[in-house]
């Protein structure tokens, strides 16, 4: 039976926030035997690099595909900075899909379900702590933008604290802004101006804000606690690590999406009933130096850790090789690596070869258009109906090619994606791209159990891989320019023979036949009509026989009217030969040009190899000089036997 699968749709997911939404989703997944499909963004949605921006957003267009059972948006990652483009366009691509059940975190989302984390709670322990530890009465509240239903929530929290310790709510105290730096920062710049007389603290509606008020009013002098105190709320990293750290509370935000979780399930398997949520619910106030109070160093340690690069490994402690950090990511010399391919499946190779640096994972996959390659193909949005999957280390089947990749159904999202798995697991899905051209996704699956997620780590090495794809892209826009003909397109001599290299490496041995075509009268052409005109019939001579060929095949513009064909198909030259004379003749008729063009042909066929191409090659230029010559003296034979029909008709008048 086909196991069923929640998308969830987020941003950024190496921050804080997003991991704890995933502990939850993933924990209430696992009790419902669910797979979980995450669909990311690596950035930010207001990633100061829109391009890049609009290449990372496009892995949303594959919650089109079927497969998916039921959607859970993390809609504040999506929305960073008041931004709705991204949410508009998700709902776009959900209305055009068959319906399924959707629930979005914590705020508005369309006409969707709504899972809420009352963080109301938590303001009231925060406002408390402010009051009754540190004894102020004076608060000022930087809540968020007033029509949002999270702030309302945080707003109610601490207004209830105020009330609970008798203190009137001084309602020109409560300020309203964006969850971010930027909000903090005008708040201080208000400070600063006179505009707002300093409170003994500021309660925060996020550690962002939180950040950016601290660090600016400390760049006007004024003392972060000694002369206000400040919280904020999410504990981020930063509020961990920044001077002076940031007390702030730890948000049951893991509990809300495990909620979301069973009310996907209450829709697509009712028969399962209502699982508990076996999530821990400690005391989550993290006091620190912002508020006066000494620091919370065992969660300062941790963060540390979490946001620097560690120390050389010990290859002798157990599980080491999957404890993948920045500094072994650094010292693999991946990009050096990735980036020498002079070949797509020697970039290819080279990436999957690296593929360890993704450690711990049950199976990683890059999936590529098929025309990828192609420097002239650009897709800026969705995916073609078909992908490549160049790379897979299933153990089954593992693949590391470019040219043997396996070609599937993109609204398949992968194949095997339904293998049978004892678990439920985490399929995460990240767009592949240069800027805004999308070239694939690759596809991480792990167990639901383990706790890394998608970190910087990954982020960075997913950056090495498009950086690697794009120079091959650029490598083959470069030999195109070198080793093809600027008139006609064909390839040239520098083309042919590398395409005769590759040949001799993958099929020494096998059937090969070549012709060489040689263009009728250019001279004539030339001296007549002009040279522009001589170059159009080279164009025609080349359309043609690019019209007659086969997979099998490459064609070669070798000199100025000198043409040829090579090809491992085993049609008879003799009929090949025809295909190709027809197919000139059929230009020619075309072209309706006060001139003929016409050319001669020779063939020869034989075994693949170096010397024996070297002699097929004389034969078939011998075969067509031959042929040539013959033509010639039936042009002069035809044309004496019209002279003289000529003269015998002149002397009977």
């Amino acid at each position: 039976m086909r196991r069923k699968k929640i998308a969830f749709i987020t941003s950024n997911p190496n921050c804080i926030y997003v991991e704890r939404l995933l502990t939850g989703i993933f924990s209430q997944a696992r009790a419902y035997g669910f797979d979980v499909l995450v669909f990311a963004s690596m950035v930010e949605v207001c990633h100061f690099l829109k391009d890049y921006l609009e290449g990372e957003l496009n892995i949303y267009e594959l919650i089109r595909s079927p497969l998916i059972d039921g959607v859970i948006v993390d809609t504040c990652s999506l929305t960073v900075d008041h931004e709705d483009t991204v949410t508009n366009k998700l709902l776009q691509i959900l209305k055009e899909r068959p319906p399924i059940p959707v629930v979005s975190l914590d705020m508005t989302f369309g006409p969707y379900e709504v899972a809420q984390t009352d963080d109301t709670v938590a303001f009231e322990t925060i406002t408390r702590h402010i009051i009754k530890q540190h004894g102020c009465r004076d608060i000022g509240f930087l809540s968020g933008l007033e029509e949002e239903d999270v702030p309302g929530k945080r707003l109610i929290g601490f207004r209830n604290a105020m009330r609970e310790c008798g203190i009137p709510v001084n309602e020109d105290r409560i300020y309203h802004g964006e969850y971010w730096y930027s909000y903090g920062e005008r708040i201080a710049d208000q400070v600063e101006r006179g505009e707002i007389t300093l409170p003994e603290a500021f309660i925060c509606s996020t550690d962002y804000v939180a950040l950016g008020l601290v660090n600016r009013l400390k760049k006007y002098g004024i003392r972060v606690p000694e002369d206000v105190l400040v919280t904020g709320f999410d504990a981020i990293a930063e509020a961990a690590i920044n001077d002076p750290t940031i007390t702030t509370f730890v948000p049951m935000c893991a509990h809300t999406a495990a909620e979301a979780v069973n009310r996907i399930a209450k829709q697509i398997a009712p028969e399962l009933g209502t699982r508990p949520v076996e999530l821990s619910a400690h005391s989550n106030l993290i006091t620190c130096r912002s508020c006066g109070c000494e620091d919370h160093k065992d969660d300062i340690i941790q963060q540390f850790d979490l946001s620097i690069m560690k120390k050389n490994p010990n290859f002798g402690e157990e599980g080491v090789s999957e404890k993948i950090d920045l500094n072994r990511f650094l010292g693999s010399y991946m990009p050096e690596q990735v980036n020498s391919a002079e070949t797509s499946d020697e970039c290819i190779w080279n990436i999957f070869v690296h593929a360890y640096l993704l450690w711990p994972y049950e199976r990683f996959a890059l999936c590529l258009r098929e025309d990828w390659k192609d420097y002239e193909s650009v897709l800026e949005k969705g995916y073609p109906k078909k992908l490549k999957m160049v790379i897979d280390t299933n153990p089954k089947q593992t693949i590391f090619s470019d040219t043997d990749g396996v070609v599937y159904d993109t609204e398949d999202l992968l194949p095997g994606l339904d293998q049978g798995d004892e678990e439920p697991m985490v399929w995460y899905f990240t767009s592949v791209h240069h800027i805004r051209n999308t070239l694939g996704y690759a596809v991480l699956k792990r167990n639901l159990r383990e706790k890394k997620e998608l970190d910087d780590v990954y982020s960075l090495w997913l950056r090495n891989v498009q950086t690697s794809l794009e120079m091959i892209r650029v490598r083959n826009k470069l030999l195109g320019f070198s080793e093809r003909d600027s008139l006609t397109g064909l390839y040239n001599r520098r083309g042919m023979d590398r395409w005769i290299r590759e040949k001799l490496r993958r099929n020494t041995g096998s059937g090969i036949f070549v012709f060489v075509i040689d263009m009728d009268g250019l001279k004539y052409v030339n001296d007549n009509f002009g040279h522009d005109e001589g170059d159009f019939a080279i164009r025609a001579i080349a359309s043609a026989l690019q019209s007659a060929e086969t997979e099998h095949d490459i064609t070669v513009r070798t000199g100025g009217d000198e043409f040829c064909v090579l090809t491992l198909s085993e049609q008879p030259g003799e009929e090949r030969a025809a295909e190709i004379l027809t197919a000139i003749e059929r230009a020619n008729a075309v072209a309706e040009k006060p001139y003929s063009i016409s050319a001669s042909i020779g063939y020869a066929g034989g075994e693949l190899t170096s010397e024996v191409l070297d002699r097929l090659l004389q034969e078939a230029d011998e075969m067509m000089y031959s042929n040539k010559k013959q033509k010639r003296k039936n042009i002069f034979k035809n044309s004496d036997n019209m002279g003289q029909e000529q003269s015998g008709g002149d002397e009977g008048e």
